[in-house]
């Protein structure tokens, strides 16, 4: 270790930003979840054959894996790219692999299914308005890559 002086009012605002965090944690991860209920509920009224992929109860706030029949979830995260919404198919360590999610085959989906997923994260500066954008353009991607039927594994 090098002596010097400590950064005491670094350490002093880095404390009080924690305690900020903390205090707001619940109430952001209750509106995160309402976002993704709001964004299952929205997709479902029009698509009703997506899947929420994994546990809904026991899962961090604020993100979503669903799967789509039919479609390539690459397909669907190019379409809602050209629409400025970013989505995953798989996870950051995974990225470049052609390969399907090796948690989704884990918890029983085939090839076909882990391919057809996307996962939709919303974070604190989130709005409402966004989760209905997203799912408008969630389902008319949907609709615009069934309607090209290049779903193949």
């Amino acid at each position: 270790l090098r002596s010097g002086t400590e950064n005491v009012a670094g350490i002093v605002a880095a404390g009080y930003a924690l305690e900020e965090s903390v205090k707001e944690m619940i109430d952001v991860s209750k509106r995160l979840k309402a976002m993704v209920e709001d964004t299952v509920i929205g997709i479902k009224e029009r698509i009703p054959t997506v899947k929420v992929n994994g546990d809904s109860e026991c899962c961090l706030p604020g993100m979503v894996n669903l799967g789509f029949d039919g479609v390539s979830g690459e397909s669907l995260m190019h379409l809602l790219d050209l629409k400025g919404i970013c989505v995953s198919t798989s996870s950051a360590c995974t990225s470049g692999s052609d390969e399907p999610s090796h948690v989704l085959l884990a918890i029983g989906l085939s090839k076909q299914q882990a391919k057809s997923a996307i996962r939709i994260s919303y974070g604190r500066d989130n709005t409402a308005e966004e989760v209905k954008a997203i799912v408008k353009a969630v389902c008319d991607a949907y609709a615009k890559a069934i309607a090209a039927s290049d779903f193949t594994c």
